[in-house]
């Protein structure tokens, strides 16, 4: 009784291990299946993410698109727009500023980006830039033919106080 019942015990143990086998390697099949799946759908968002970028860039440069194409443009525009925002406040947190160009955060004292090269000036720097531009710009002559008459009048006035010694 005993060796028939280890017997019986045996054949369900080896029936129930291979059935267990078997769903594993169907498992690990359909597993494997569903992992080359995944692959393919991240190459498709990779080709629509360039396709995308190809498509911003012609908004970019001001080629016609048509009217979804554009608002999706503007969406993204504006969410770019938000980010620098967002940035900004974070390296302002940090007593740092972005720069203008590559968007990497920066120390605050620095003039030029170690990244790219471009200038990084805080937008009180930009202010204050404004400002000495705006008042040199209203000492300086409003227009090159302004600046042109002024000096032929006193080439004028020179050569006329010339020629009057001449005359004495």
């Amino acid at each position: 009784m005993a060796k028939e019942f280890f017997q019986e015990f045996g054949e369900a143990f080896t029936k129930t291990m291979r059935d267990i086998g078997e769903r594993a390697e169907s498992f690990y099949s359909e597993q494997k299946l569903r992992n080359k799946i995944s692959g393919e759908e991240k190459q498709i968002c990779k080709i629509m993410e360039e396709l995308g970028k190809i498509i911003y860039r012609r908004y970019k440069d001001g080629v016609p698109l048509e009217d979804m194409q554009r608002r999706l443009c503007e969406q993204i525009e504006q969410r770019m727009d938000r980010i620098g925002q967002y940035k900004e406040a974070i390296a302002g947190v940090k007593e740092k500023k972005v720069c203008p160009s590559c968007g990497i955060t920066v120390e605050a004292g620095m003039a030029f980006c170690p990244h790219c090269g471009a200038a990084c000036t805080t937008k009180e720097q930009e202010e204050q830039a404004g400002t000495v531009v705006a008042e040199v710009s209203a000492e300086e002559p409003e227009t090159v033919e302004e600046e042109t008459l002024s000096e032929e009048s006193e080439t004028e006035e020179d050569g006329s106080a010339a020629e009057r010694k001449e005359t004495e």
